[in-house]
């Protein structure tokens, strides 16, 4: 009743493994989703201007690429 066999030996070993496999997974899971819930770096806000020549709104300091006017 409580005599080892090689196929006892065999499936005790492959739930071992398969127990062993499943945490690592759940760790990488867990790892990658610490990961994903870091904050994003924020933007910084940037003033704009119109353009003369066009009336678009350019960044400060750049020049309109519409009509190549100057800021």
């Amino acid at each position: 009743m409580f005599g080892f066999s090689l196929t006892k030996i065999l499936v005790t070993i492959l739930i071992v493994v398969a127990v062993w496999r499943v945490f690592g997974m759940v760790e990488r899971y867990r790892a990658m989703a610490k990961t994903a819930d870091a904050p994003k770096p924020q933007l910084k806000a940037m003033d704009f201007h119109e353009c003369p020549r066009c009336g678009d709104y350019v960044a400060k300091g750049v020049g309109c690429p519409k009509c190549k006017g100057s800021a």
